[in-house]
């Protein structure tokens, strides 16, 4: 399966969001990165912590080319798992459409990991933290 002909052109994200993500880019560890970054954090966050969020009034403000085939499959793996089957594969749409739940309930998290640890090496510290209990529980 080629998967990033599969993903179409952009992510949806609301542009409230992508202020918030514009946010965090400001700070040490995501400086000069690409918003994606913050996504795919935000996500695996969501993930971590079986929290969805629907986004009210998408809108494509990720474009595809920015993430790679692995940020993109890792997008499925969480789908599959998020939906409990395989059936998601068929559908790209809801495969987006659930990896950007994950990202927008991650994103409180990320935001208030950054405000107890600031931007630099103390956030990312605590993100490795958090993805090793998870590790540990499964």
């Amino acid at each position: 399966m080629e998967i990033r002909s599969s993903f179409g052109r952009n992510i949806n994200i609301t542009k409230e969001l992508r202020k918030r993500y514009d946010k965090l880019q400001k700070g040490f560890l995501f400086k000069e990165r690409d918003a994606k970054n913050i996504f795919m954090v935000s996500m695996v966050l969501g993930y971590i912590n079986k929290s969805r969020e629907k986004i009210v009034n998408p809108s494509p403000l990720l474009n595809i080319t920015s993430f790679s085939d692995g940020d993109l499959w890792l997008m499925v793996a969480i789908s599959v798992e998020g939906k409990k089957g395989l059936s998601v594969l068929n559908n790209i749409s809801e495969i987006k459409k659930i990896a950007s739940e994950y990202a927008n309930a991650g994103l409180i998290y990320l935001e208030e990991l950054s405000a107890d640890y600031g931007t630099g090496e103390g956030l990312e510290l605590a993100i490795l933290k958090k993805a090793k209990e998870n590790i540990k529980k499964n």
